[in-house]
């Protein structure tokens, strides 16, 4: 099912609904570029022999790396380009009553920041510099968390159909090819946004205007 105008096409929770929370990725999803990206960028530009010493260490793991880079160079969340439709999907849900997690494969460390300027949610989980929370390690959280369907989930890419299947209800946000392909044959799937070709999934990551 797309939707071209969703949030104002997803219709308020009734009361059983109340208690499922909304879940929403951040790289891709809530903004329109990936945040570890753009921190290496910075890192590169500004400091880039600290970069190097974080690249040798890149044997421990991607979410040490992210972890090192926030710590490198904070990210200025405040100039991110969030995306206006999931702004108004996690206002909607927060209007029925119900919880709003970010819930991202970027570092703790950006996601707490991000949620902290947006004030729109009850929680923010992110890579904790030992566990990459992506694909099928944040459905499993997720599952812990909240059980199989007890939730709803936010992506944007390939990578997040692991959590989408765990989920009550999956909505791809300007999605990739391979997440386009999957939700559009899904009945609980919502297409928030136009699909991108593979070239804008790599402009996004680049954000070459900046």
């Amino acid at each position: 099912m797309v939707a071209k105008d969703a949030p104002s096409l997803v219709p308020p929770a009734p009361a059983a609904d109340r208690e499922v929370p909304l879940c929403v990725d951040l790289d891709g999803t809530l903004v329109s570029t990936d945040c570890s990206w753009e921190t290496v960028a910075r890192i590169f530009f500004r400091h880039p022999l600290r970069l190097l010493g974080i690249l040798r260490g890149c044997g421990r793991g991607r979410a040490w790396i992210k972890r090192q880079i926030c710590l490198a160079s904070p990210l200025p969340v405040e100039s991110l380009p969030y995306n206006a439709e999931v702004i108004g999907l996690i206002t909607l849900a927060k209007s029925a009553g119900r919880k709003a997690l970010l819930v991202t494969a970027s570092d703790q460390l950006i996601a707490d920041r991000v949620a902290a300027h947006l004030k729109l949610f009850d929680e923010a989980i992110g890579s904790d510099g030992v566990s990459n929370l992506k694909g099928v390690a944040k459905a499993e959280w997720l599952v812990k968390r909240f059980g199989r369907g007890g939730f709803d989930y936010a992506g944007d890419s390939a990578a997040d159909i692991p959590v989408w299947e765990a989920a009550r209800r999956a909505y791809a946000v300007n999605p990739a090819p391979g997440a386009a392909r999957w939700a559009a044959r899904r009945d609980t799937a919502t297409i928030l946004g136009a699909a991108r070709g593979r070239w804008q999934v790599l402009a996004r990551a680049l954000r070459p205007r900046r």
